[in-house]
């Protein structure tokens, strides 16, 4: 048989309940923002990621297996974007590929589904890769729209250099 607690006491078998439910909102709150926060950290590392290791293919000295020289490889550089743009759900349409002068004025780029970059690249031209991703909330505890990330590189590209007497 259970006592009954005497008049002017409280009855501490509900308390932790009650407490628990004052703690729970602000608990899972702090989770779920933490969460997120680290789900924008790392998408915004892989759209960086992948603006620089485009840019570092297509500024590299060498060719492909087609003999196509690697600031040309419209294909290649895409495709080094690719491997890791498919971390954050990054398309082909989100990569944009130009060349530059060294004044700064564009004269080419690469569109989705060409292969060969322009043959007018010269001594001291850049080749600039931009990526545009989205961050979007998984849990829409507060309604917070998707937020874009657009990461620009530019890299000179290496070309005629030749090494020795």
């Amino acid at each position: 048989m259970m006592k009954k607690p005497r008049a002017g006491k409280i009855c501490p078998n509900g308390q932790g309940m009650i407490e628990f439910a004052l703690i729970i909102p602000i608990l899972l709150l702090l989770i779920f923002g933490v969460i997120e926060a680290g789900r924008a950290l790392f998408t915004y590392v892989v759209v960086v990621s992948t603006s620089r290791e485009a840019a570092r293919y297509g500024a590299a000295v060498g060719t492909n297996n087609a003999g196509i020289p690697n600031y040309r490889d419209c294909a290649g550089i895409r495709q080094a974007a690719q491997r890791i743009a498919v971390l954050a759900g990054i398309e082909d349409d989100d990569i944009t590929i130009e060349y530059q002068h060294q004044n700064g004025s564009t004269y080419g780029d690469c569109p989705p589904g060409s292969t060969m970059g322009p043959a007018l690249t010269t001594f001291g031209d850049r080749i600039r890769v931009t990526v545009d991703g989205k961050l979007k909330a998984i849990l829409p505890i507060v309604p917070i729209p998707d937020f874009p990330i657009h990461v620009t590189t530019a890299r000179t590209i290496i070309k005629d250099i030749s090494v020795g007497p």
